[in-house]
């Protein structure tokens, strides 16, 4: 029987190894994130804060603030199609979400309605039902939101939602 040597060029094997690591090494990384990371202004405490938005790809995303600790999170689905088929938002879909969110915040006795890059003292919009209907406006965007003196609100691109007719007041 004859032997059959090989004979490698080191050169060739040599980049090969390293294309092997280097492939290996960004498949753990996607791995490790394990979605997409998005740095968004949001309001965090009252304060309009930049924040680290994990976003993955079941629909859900975890909110971190500048120093690293986790302040939120929340995440949704969408209904496509004829038959009204439930899938998880899209990364684009849930980063819209988180931008267009309200956040009250409740300091000195004073309410404040937190949307996009406005922050509104709404203390005295509140009526002797305790509600404040406010309009929303940033550019094309309108935005109707019912606000009860506890903190609970609601909102719609169309109109002021009802106490007790859209919603239960318990």
């Amino acid at each position: 029987m004859k032997a059959e040597h090989i004979r490698w060029n080191k050169g060739l094997a040599a980049a090969c190894t390293a294309a092997a690591i280097a492939l290996g090494g960004a498949t753990v990384y996607a791995q490790n994130i394990g979605g997409i990371q998005r740095k968004m202004q949001i309001w965090v405490d009252g304060e309009l804060t930049t924040a680290t938005v994990d976003l993955n790809e079941e629909g859900s995303y975890t909110i971190y603030d500048g120093k690293g600790n986790e302040v939120g999170g929340g995440g949704g689905v969408a209904y496509d199609g004829l038959l009204n088929q439930e899938r998880p938002l899209t990364a684009e879909e849930m980063a819209k979400e988180i931008a267009d969110q309200i956040t009250l915040d409740e300091s000195d006795g004073h309410y404040y309605l937190c949307w996009h890059n406005k922050k509104i003292d709404i203390t005295d919009d509140f009526g002797e039902d305790h509600y404040a209907y406010l309009t929303l406006v940033d550019g094309s965007e309108t935005l109707y939101v019912t606000i009860n003196q506890d903190g609970s609100y609601s909102t719609s691109p169309d109109r002021y939602m009802i106490p007790g007719k859209d919603f239960s007041t318990r």
